[in-house]
C-alpha cells in the first residue's frame, strides 16, 4: 500500500500490486511541490500509470481530469481500484504508451506525469515522441522520472525547469 501525500486525499491509502515500483512519497512531495501552481484546473496525462498514484496526488490537489495510461492489466485494475475508492471517474487506457502517444488525437494535456519502468524505456525516446506529437499543450508542464546517473535528455520545443536526483531517481521537469 502506499498513501497520497498532499491535497483533499492526503493519507489515503493506495492498491499498488507488487510487481510496480511505486514514486516514493519523498519523490512525489519533490514533484508537485515544484509544479503545484500547475495542476488546479488542469487536464493531466499519468503516463506508465502503474498504481495510478501521480494522477490520484493530481486529483487529490483539483486536477480537473486525469487519463490514466498503462499496458499491464494489473495495473489497469490497481488504477480502477484506487480511482474508484476516490470517487473519481478517471479514464483509464491499457496500451503501450508510446503507441498511446504517437495516436493521441483529441485535446492536448496541461500536464504530463511519467514514471516508466525505468530499464524498459529509454528517456530520450520518450521525450522526442512527446515533442514530435501534440500531446502537450503549449505553456504544459512535462514530469519524468528516471534512474539517477541518466544524462540531461535534450529537447527541442521543451525548456528543461528542473532536473534533480533524489537517491535512486531523477526527475526532470520542462516546459512547453
Amino acid at each position: 500500500m502506499i498513501r497520497v501525500t498532499g491535497g483533499v486525499y492526503r493519507g489515503m491509502l493506495l492498491h499498488c500490486p507488487r510487481d510496480i515500483r511505486p514514486t516514493s512519497g519523498r519523490i512525489k512531495e519533490y514533484i508537485f511541490s515544484q509544479i503545484s501552481q500547475y495542476i488546479v484546473g488542469a487536464k493531466v496525462l499519468d503516463l506508465f500509470a502503474g498504481s495510478g498514484a501521480l494522477g490520484i496526488e493530481a486529483v487529490s490537489r483539483r486536477a480537473a481530469e486525469v487519463v490514466f495510461v498503462d499496458i499491464s492489466r494489473r495495473s489497469y485494475t490497481a488504477v480502477q481500484k484506487n480511482i474508484n475508492k476516490i470517487g473519481f471517474k478517471g479514464r483509464i487506457i491499457r496500451t503501450d504508451a508510446i503507441h498511446f502517444i504517437r495516436n493521441y488525437k483529441s485535446a492536448p494535456f496541461d500536464l504530463i506525469l511519467i514514471d516508466p519502468p525505468y530499464q524498459e524505456f529509454d528517456p530520450h525516446t520518450i521525450l522526442s515522441s512527446i515533442e514530435e506529437s501534440s500531446l502537450l499543450n503549449e505553456g504544459g508542464h512535462l514530469v519524468l522520472e528516471m534512474t539517477a546517473g541518466e544524462p540531461e535528455p535534450e529537447t527541442q520545443s521543451l525548456r528543461l525547469i528542473s532536473f534533480r536526483t533524489l537517491s535512486d531517481t531523477t526527475v526532470g521537469i520542462w516546459f512547453r
